[in-house]
């Protein structure tokens, strides 16, 4: 029986019980990984996985007029796995939504992915009024009481056609797709059985004859890999996502409550469904022995995330939370405590006669406009917020602590990436763009640097004009550090050529300071590296052990023992922030200078010997710390993501290469100097890559390079 339709829900109605409180599927979609991963894959086509679908579902989806259903191998008739591209006679597809307001608008971009990759125009769909979710199985508009509406009662199908068109997908609405001639195929492919498809034109290529393809809910079934190839076209679809006309009344009768001022926004996460999803959702442990812990941390106690992270008591504070869902003592003592901490707390409850899902869009839409948000990054309305926002290089982050669940199946979230430097280090120049070149060709990296001395300098203009975010600041505590460096210059000299002057130790230390800086206070955890690296891959924090360090994490220099080295580190900016001034203190009241016994020089050995505990207890794979001279580590070098030049530079591998001495690192060379460095190489710019590459061709690429490395 199809879902009942109503002419409008934006004028009055009925009463809603619940705001924007989502589930998310997420949980049963992450078991169903985890289960995958324990068989083998039916079969393989280029690396890719594609399943053999069940009887129940071959017996669902047959070829209009054939005699059977398709069990895998090469698909019928010849079909080959290649898209098809737009087709003359009006091929169509259409597919269901599911469960609440942002699994929703998930679950339309997914859809309207496979509609581009296989060249058919998109029937925009129905979208549920309630989607409110008892349980991880999907909630589709036949389950909603509520009925559901047409996709023009939530959004604007003009702005997002225009957004879609330039990569060439259509859009009917359903009145035009019920305009249209009947399809003389029809077929139907049930997509919730399936592992995530890598692969959209052969998974489907059994269907190319037929002119109308219905799915049901495709929200996760499309593999990591595939959205990251189509990242382009999501963060369209998401841009192109606006409130409908009729909608819009009510975002302004919420941003009335705010009387037109600045203002932030919070998000959060504290009904009682909620709380049940959270025992789920940390249950999952037990499946795939990954740590989840941060479901519903810091929630009662938000307004010290607020403080930490720079939210100014001044600006009002717009509050989202499914309030009915909520334990009222809970939710007042959490308002209460806003209001101890200096913050105006202004209750979101737009348009309460709205359906539930319709509310949940008013809200979004308030978010977007905030100067700040922080949500709950397990929430995937805060995930998506996070996401937009970000995208649009606007302030967003959560209060909740760890990462962001969504990044393992929509990994289109950056890594924060922060380096330092200076308008005083020309003559490493070359090494920082190379760095910053290769993560721009990676993908997924978002760059910050935090940049002392001269701000126009020709390096920070050059780093603007490539987006990376350019942070000035020069530290307060620079005379007070140089200070105590002249106390004791010889001995610190010998311990590191790092502490030949002044200028160099400055340099030096700039990282300390990351915990205070504006830009980066939107972030829980950093990757932070020196500028002698070099990107290899895109990555996320979901590659590194969970949980995140508790101060920061690092891995080994030369040999795999404490301490621990610096280059490379991730870096938890809350607790770095909240014992900065104590960090601070510690390392100017040092009697040894600049440099810590038994911990190493450097704010290297001062991290690992305030943050003793912290760093010992986490260790970052090699993989994120790969050196040339280890010739045997990571043992795959596809596994490599970032490699460090630590010690000898990309040109004193070269200079070997080229004349044939390569003192103490000769396994290293013959292992995989040559092939970073060719890396590097290709990373630099104009004059900067002549000399280098003369030495790698005479070097590495010449057939003596056999002989010499």
């Amino acid at each position: 029986m199809p879902p009942k339709r109503r002419s409008s829900h934006l004028g009055g109605g009925q009463q809603a019980t619940s705001l924007c409180a989502l589930s998310l599927s997420l949980v049963a979609v992450l078991l169903t990984l985890a289960s995958s991963l324990r068989g083998p894959c039916p079969w393989r086509l280029s690396g890719s996985c594609h399943p053999i679908l069940s009887d129940a579902a071959a017996a669902e989806d047959r070829l209009p007029g054939g005699g059977g259903a398709w069990r895998g191998g090469p698909p019928p008739g010849g079909a080959q796995p290649q898209d098809a591209g737009p087709s003359p006679h009006g091929r169509t597809l259409s597919f269901e939504v599911c469960n609440g307001f942002a699994n929703q608008r998930l679950a339309l971009i997914y859809g309207l992915v496979i509609a581009k990759q296989l060249g058919r125009a998109a029937e925009l769909p129905a979208l549920l009024l309630d989607g409110t979710q008892t349980s991880a199985r999907d909630r589709l508009a036949a389950d909603a009481p509520a009925g559901a509406a047409a996709f023009e009662e939530f959004y604007d199908a003009h702005v997002l056609r225009a957004a879609v068109a330039p990569f060439g997908v259509t859009l009917l609405t359903a009145d035009e797709a019920a305009a249209r001639p009947p399809a003389r195929s029809r077929a139907a492919a049930a997509l919730a059985s399936v592992r995530p498809v890598d692969d959209i034109a052969w998974h489907f290529s059994r269907h190319r004859a037929v002119e109308h393809l219905a799915l049901d809910c495709p929200l996760f079934r499309l593999s990591p890999s595939m959205m990251m190839a189509e990242h382009e076209f999501v963060l369209a679809v998401l841009a192109g996502l606006r409130p409908a006309p009729a909608v819009q009344p009510h975002v302004t009768q919420a941003l009335g409550r705010l009387a037109g001022r600045p203002f932030n926004f919070v998000h959060l996460r504290m009904e009682r469904d909620w709380q049940a999803h959270c025992e789920r959702w940390t249950a999952l442990t037990a499946v795939d022995g990954v740590v989840r812990d941060n479901c519903f941390n810091n929630t009662l106690t938000v307004h010290r995330a607020m403080a930490s992270m720079g939210f100014d008591p001044g600006t009002p504070v717009y509050v989202a939370a499914h309030w009915d869902g909520a334990d009222p003592a809970l939710a007042a003592d959490v308002l209460a405590a806003m209001a101890a901490a200096g913050y105006t707390a202004v209750q979101g409850r737009p348009g309460e006669a709205l359906p539930r899902e319709l509310r949940a869009l008013v809200e979004f839409e308030v978010a977007l406009r905030a100067e700040r948000f922080l949500g709950n990054s397990v929430s995937t309305f805060s995930a998506l917020a996070i996401l937009q926002r970000r995208g649009a290089g606007r302030w967003a982050g959560h209060y909740n602590g760890g990462d962001i669940p969504l990044v393992q199946v929509l990994p289109l979230f950056p890594t924060p990436w922060v380096f330092t430097f200076n308008s005083w280090s020309q003559g490493y120049e070359p090494m920082l763009k190379a760095a910053v070149n290769s993560a721009l060709r990676q993908g997924f990296i978002a760059p910050h640097c935090i940049f002392a001395g001269d701000g126009g300098a020709p390096i920070a203009r050059w780093m603007e004009a490539r987006g990376v975010a350019v942070i000035r600041h020069d530290p307060a505590w620079r005379d007070a550090l140089v200070a105590r460096a002249r106390g004791r210059a010889a001995a610190n000299l010998r311990e590191s050529h790092l502490f030949a002057s002044e200028r160099s130790i400055v340099g030096t230390w700039q990282r300390i300071d990351m915990p205070i800086v504006p830009v980066l206070d939107q972030y829980t955890h950093v990757l932070f590296t020196d500028t002698d690296v070099l990107f290899r891959r895109p990555f996320s924090f979901h590659e590194v052990p969970r949980p995140l360090p508790r101060a920061v994490g690092m891995g080994p220099e030369m040999v795999d023992a404490f301490p621990y080295n610096a280059g490379v580190m991730v870096a938890n900016l809350p607790r770095l922030r909240e014992s900065y001034g104590d960090f601070l203190a510690f390392i100017l009241s040092n009697q040894h200078g600049l440099t810590f016994p038994g911990y190493g020089p450097g704010d290297q050995g001062a991290y690992n010997a305030f943050y003793e505990a912290e760093v010992r207890a986490w260790r970052l794979p090699d993989k994120f710390n790969a050196k040339p001279y280890h010739a045997a580590v990571p043992a795959r070098v596809s596994d490599v993501a970032i490699v460090h030049f630590h010690g000898p530079k990309p040109m004193d591998y070269l200079t070997y290469a080229a004349t044939g001495e390569c003192p103490r690192f000769g396994a290293g060379m013959r292992a995989r100097a040559c092939l970073y460095t060719h890396e590097w190489v290709r990373r630099l710019e104009g004059d900067d890559a002549k000399e280098p590459h003369a030495l790698w061709l005479s070097g590495c690429a010449a057939p003596k390079a056999l002989v010499k490395i």
